[in-house]
């Protein structure tokens, strides 16, 4: 893995924050690599990423996706969507949500 676990987290913390996404502050966020096969993303893929675990209210999670070879978010998929992500070359990140049952 090129990334540490510590400085993923660090990358998780700020796409949260730039997404404004609602999470529990209070529970730690864990990050898991991931280098196997992934169909989640917009097509099956082979990536090296880890899986960062957000609890965003007591009974329920969400997971974001970060590319360990750039540190680029690619993905937070829960319950309800899939949510695209690209990061622009300003820093600033797009968004493109996919939720269940749309075509």
């Amino acid at each position: 893995m090129k990334h540490t676990e510590k400085e993923i987290l660090d990358i998780a913390k700020d796409v949260l924050r730039k997404l404004e996404f609602p999470y529990d502050k209070s529970v730690e966020l864990k990050a898991i690599a991931v280098d196997k096969k992934d169909n989640r993303f917009s097509k099956p893929t082979w990536v090296v990423a880890y899986q960062i675990a957000i609890q965003f209210t007591p009974r329920r999670l969400a997971f974001l996706y970060i590319d360990d070879e750039t540190g680029a978010p690619l993905l937070i998929f829960h319950s309800h969507a899939n949510v695209y992500l690209t990061l622009n070359e300003d820093g600033t990140i797009e968004k493109t949500v996919k939720r269940y049952g749309e075509d």
